[in-house]
């Protein structure tokens, strides 16, 4: 009977090994991409980090730890810095949903959150300014803007903003998703 439990827990022990060498969803997307090529072809390191974004809110879903290796991943590849800023200002317009707020940009530069709210003024919500320069963005709160937070763009396109901002314990760094106003992708919101 021993020698029976001693099998079994050596076939356990394998079996966990086995699944230790198995190539995890983002090894395997790596293993799909040559990143050497990203900045002479933007649309491929569009598509990769569209990729991963769908990894990472997978792996949310099914609430795995995973998500946290996919951030570091989607984090190396930014917009490249001279990228147009006219294209992305026009792409940064119009009405944005994060996870907490929904925001209307601005074509004049400024920005305001929660704008279907009707409990109060408009002109009492949160509000200020934003540029993009390159593949930086600004964001100033109002009323004076002396308050502003500087991000570097990972992705912006017609569906999804993706931005990171540098804080200052360790040099952690946080990525921020936003998806424009009624694409419902990502699942940003619980339940969806």
């Amino acid at each position: 009977m021993k020698q029976a439990w001693i099998v079994l827990g050596l076939l356990a022990v394998t079996q966990t090994a086995m699944e230790a060498d198995k190539p995890t969803p983002l090894q395997i997307l790596e293993a799909r991409y040559d990143t050497s090529k990203f900045a002479a072809n933007e649309n491929l390191r569009e598509k990769y980090v569209h990729e991963l974004t769908v990894l990472r809110f997978q792996a949310i879903r099914d609430k795995s730890d995973a998500w946290k290796q996919v951030d570091a991943e989607i984090e190396k590849y930014p917009a490249p810095a001279k990228t147009d800023s006219a294209i992305l200002n026009k792409l940064r317009a119009g009405k944005w949903e994060s996870s907490r707020h929904d925001y209307l940009y601005r074509t004049d530069g400024t920005w305001v959150m929660d704008p279907n709210d009707h409990s109060f003024p408009l002109s009492q919500h949160t509000h200020g300014t934003w540029s993009i320069k390159g593949n930086h963005y600004t964001v100033g709160y109002a009323p004076s803007g002396a308050e502003s937070y500087n991000y570097t763009i990972i992705l912006l396109d017609d569906k999804i903003f993706i931005f990171t901002e540098s804080t200052a314990a360790g040099g952690q760094t946080s990525l921020y998703f936003e998806r424009r106003a009624g694409t419902n992708w990502p699942p940003l919101r619980r339940g969806e």
